[in-house]
Parts: C-alpha cells; sequence; structure tokens
C-alpha cells in the first residue's frame, strides 16, 4: 500500500509498453508539463513511449488528484 501525501498531484496506471522504454520520472515530468486535461496527459505519454521505440501496446490512465 502507499499513502498519498499532500504532494501528489497525479497518479498514472500504465502498462509495461510504457514502462519498458520511459522512466518513473520522465513519465510524470510528462504529465506535469502537458497542458491540458487527463486525457491529454495521457496520450502524450503514449506518444513518448512509442517514439522512444516501444514495440508493445502502450496504455496509460492519469488521474488528477
Amino acid at each position: 500500500m502507499t499513502e498519498l501525501t499532500d504532494n501528489d498531484d497525479y497518479i498514472i496506471v500504465a502498462c509495461d509498453g510504457i514502462w519498458d522504454t520511459v522512466s518513473d520520472a520522465d513519465g510524470y515530468q510528462q504529465v506535469k508539463q502537458e497542458e491540458g486535461d487527463c486525457n491529454a496527459k495521457s496520450k502524450s505519454l503514449l506518444v513518448k513511449a512509442v517514439k522512444a521505440g516501444s514495440q508493445d501496446n502502450v496504455t496509460a490512465i492519469v488521474v488528477r488528484l
């Protein structure tokens, strides 16, 4: 179990097709910097993984806390 703090602003749930090519820190920075709603933020994470060379399926959900 992970306890959330006041500093937590997003939850990113993604498959290995994302995390095999994008580090946790890079994924968070991508989500944090992307303009728009959570849908736009998750799409930008998918694009980042594909551009980084992911050959697997890419699925991500971003939830703003």
